[in-house]
């Protein structure tokens, strides 16, 4: 399977859901790969490449929305964002403590205190700077491909859109340095 991005139909049986779509699949150079978290799917790690050159997927979490944690969802989505730090959640599944944290810093990066606005930056720069499994592309990546498109012949008329691309990503670049 070529490196890129993919959409894969997994058969799920155990849930009763049948099949389940799983979109922006990353294969990167037949090694690990990793599907975007969604609301609904949790993390999935995927073998590199299947018989039928396909990924396999390796281990699908659903996140269990009948408990009380889709009550507090609905209280996060109705919580004013100033308040949303202030406010406990006792949430049962642990992943949305941090879900709920980067929900905040994403959206509402002035309600973060000192503190968080550390952590928040610690984990941008991560995310941006090295691979992992849950990395689409890193700056350095990003800059790679505005480079690449600057030398192809086909894209030469979109020079002033990747200059606003090659600017978007040092804004970034600069924000986390």
């Amino acid at each position: 399977m070529e490196p890129g991005a993919y959409d894969v139909l997994m058969k799920v049986s155990s849930y009763g859901a049948g099949f389940v779509l799983a979109s922006n699949v990353v294969v990167r150079e037949g090694t690990l790969t990793h599907i975007n978290p969604n609301p609904l799917v949790g993390g999935i790690g995927v073998e590199p490449v299947s018989k039928k050159g396909f990924p396999l997927i390796k281990n699908l979490q659903f996140i269990d929305l009948s408990s009380g944690d889709k009550r507090l969802l609905a209280q996060v989505r109705a919580t004013p964002p100033a308040q949303l730090g202030e406010r406990a959640f006792p949430f049962r599944d642990t992943r949305y403590p941090e879900l709920l944290f980067r929900y905040r810093a994403r959206n509402w990066p002035q309600t973060l205190d000192a503190e968080e606005r550390v952590r928040w930056d610690n984990f941008r720069r991560a995310r941006l700077s090295r691979h992992t499994a849950l990395t689409g592309l890193t700056l350095d990546d990003y800059f790679t491909r505005l480079r690449e498109l600057r030398n192809d012949p086909a894209a030469q008329d979109r020079l002033a859109l990747l200059d606003q691309l090659q600017a978007w990503g040092e804004r970034l670049a600069a924000s986390i340095d």
